[in-house]
């Protein structure tokens, strides 16, 4: 069961981050609920400008992703290109930074 359910979110991850989209950060996750993920990992939650406003969640390592983390804030435009394995994130002054998006082996 834990074998199926690693398999299932590992092609899960595969699918989200091999497609492309336009989108805008709905939420920042951080796990206050749970120590050693609050200290350790965060997640963004995206919603696609695409008829059906797809969700696609990441969750990052907060060490190798601190960057990033100083960066994001709810409503910015996020975009990914189909098979690239980044997104551009605009930030307020308008200018575009790029960030990789996280390594499903991991």
């Amino acid at each position: 069961m834990k074998k199926a359910n690693k398999e299932a979110m590992e092609i899960s991850c595969v699918e989200q981050t091999d497609q492309s989209y336009n989108g805008k950060i709905q939420n920042v996750l951080h796990y206050e609920y749970d120590e050693f993920m609050n200290q350790n990992f965060f997640g963004l939650n995206i919603v696609t400008n695409d008829s059906i406003e797809n969700r696609i969640s990441y969750q990052f390592l907060k060490e190798s992703n601190s960057n990033l983390l100083e960066f994001i804030e709810i409503g910015q435009v996020i975009k990914k290109e189909k098979g690239k394995d980044y997104f551009e994130l605009t930030l307020k002054n308008g200018i575009s930074k790029t960030f990789k998006v996280p390594d499903c082996e991991k």
